[in-house]
């Protein structure tokens, strides 16, 4: 990454983060009429009481968590209409770090250490984390990390395809979830490299 690029993320202020996600619009042809679902900002109170046990809110922002912001987009079929395999949910987020150096250590210690971690455990009362296999993507600017996770909840058994990457003090993730045991890795990515280009042309001024 150009240290240009990463020095002007310091500049950025959390009312840049919504202008970062993807629309209806950008995403892949398949997924376009997916409909907006939730779009919302995610304090590390939030972040603490949806991610595993142990995180708090001060906790997160000991590792220079700052906020962040999504955008996700649903399966308009009934769910009586879905079946194993089927796509239900794509979104995309960012979060706002203190400095760079945060966002490394919230790729490493939290998300790929805790969902190793939990492999087997039970949260949120109603889910169980099933299996969680960290993988490394391709072609980003700087680092990044990606995850299959699958867990058994309400619906179902459902596999989530993640990727974290980092921009200076930007982490984006894109993230697909599906029914059954499937990884959307070649999709994912191409999400997350929209993704990328977004949060460059925000951070530059050019959105």
């Amino acid at each position: 990454m150009s240290t240009a690029l990463a020095r002007a993320t310091y500049g950025l202020i959390t009312e840049d983060l919504p202008k970062m996600l993807l629309g209806q619009g950008d995403l892949p042809a398949a997924y376009r009429q997916f409909r907006p679902v939730r779009e919302s900002a995610l304090d590390n109170h939030f972040m603490a009481s949806h991610g595993f046990p142990g995180n708090t809110a001060a906790s997160l922002r000991k590792i220079g968590r700052i906020t962040g912001h999504v955008k996700e987009f649903g399966n308009p079929l009934a769910a009586n209409a879905l079946s194993i395999g089927t796509d239900v949910a794509i979104a995309t987020v960012v979060h706002l770090f203190d400095d760079h150096d945060g966002v490394a250590r919230w790729m490493s210690d939290i998300f790929i250490k805790q969902f190793v971690e939990h492999i087997g455990s039970e949260y949120d009362t109603s889910r169980k984390l099933l299996a969680a296999e960290p993988y490394e993507p391709q072609g980003f600017t700087d680092i990044s990390a990606g995850m299959v996770a699958v867990e058994q909840g309400p619906i179902g058994t459902i596999s989530s395809t993640i990727i974290d990457f980092r921009i200076g003090r930007v982490m984006g993730v894109a993230y697909v979830v599906a029914l059954g045991k499937v990884e959307r890795k070649t999709v994912v990515r191409e999400v997350a490299l929209s993704l990328e280009k977004r949060i460059v042309r925000v951070t530059l001024g050019a959105a």
